[in-house]
């Protein structure tokens, strides 16, 4: 299965977002692109969240063996490469009503971002233990470098951010499970503003630690056999992945009631 909300005028430029889906009867007729689609060319499902003509936001479910479904162009990506994203285009594809629904407000609270923290936390992880082993290993006149104090100090700090990121990704998630348990909105305000630090944390986390583990394994971190530089690119591209980081940032200080801003992810 896959998912596809972005249109070309971008996923939080909901103003300008077209009509995707008219009505017509018991079924809805579906005009329209989207970009980033997950699992492009290989899902027999996909989820598209569009915008009636009365500015409603919908969720249609598309077979893509239907007629007037094209999903041909996969796009090329610096990350994330075992998700094969790419484009959809609709042309008049006809949806059974039964298949639609409306955007759950609890969708608010950003399952995709929480997704995106958490895969962030496992490539930080992985590149983390990838570079420990290889420090322990790796010598210096005829010693380990982790016997360097830079380095094992260095070890150690990137092992407390990503302690302290998953702490935070798993503290959001367990208050969403309260959120949807009991339908409280004051705690789902703090729960979307916990998923948004979560996720845009998290995702500057991986960066700044899979580049540090590609410097401790010097010229051996940039080559691709060595496996730590795709956990960088994957890092980047999940930044960007559901809202860059300035986007989550605004929404949480829209939530915290700072003047002038507004929830935008």
């Amino acid at each position: 299965m896959g998912a596809g909300i972005t249109p070309p005028q971008g996923s939080t430029n909901l103003s300008e977002w077209p009509v995707m889906a008219k009505k017509e009867g018991d079924e809805w007729v579906l005009n329209g692109s989207k970009l980033y689609v997950t699992n492009t060319s290989k899902s027999d499902l996909v989820a598209f969240l569009g915008m009636t003509e009365e500015r409603e936001m919908r969720c249609f479910f598309v077979e893509t063996k239907d007629p007037g479904v094209d999903d041909r162009h996969v796009e090329k990506k610096i990350g994330l490469n075992g998700n094969c994203s790419g484009s959809y285009f609709l042309t008049d594809v006809r949806v059974p009503d039964s298949y639609s629904f409306p955007k759950n407000p609890l969708d608010g609270m950003g399952p995709g971002n929480a997704l995106c923290a958490a895969v962030a936390l496992g490539c930080a992880e992985a590149a983390l233990a990838k570079t420990m082993e290889f420090v322990k290993q790796r010598t210096h006149d005829s010693a380990p470098i982790a016997e360097c104090q830079v380095v094992r100090h260095r070890i150690a700090r990137m092992w407390g951010e990503v302690e302290k990121s998953r702490a935070l990704v798993f503290e959001a998630l367990a208050m969403a499970d309260k959120v949807l348990a009991t339908g409280d909105k004051a705690l789902g305000a703090k729960a979307k503003a916990l998923i948004c630090t979560a996720k845009y944390s998290t995702c500057e986390m991986a960066v700044d630690v899979t580049k540090q583990c590609i410097w401790l394994h010097g010229g051996l971190g940039i080559v691709e056999e060595t496996g730590v530089a795709r956990y960088l690119r994957d890092a980047e591209t999940l930044c960007i992945a559901d809202g860059t980081p300035d986007l989550h940032v605004e929404s949480v200080s829209a939530i915290l009631g700072m003047p002038g801003a507004s929830i935008i992810i």
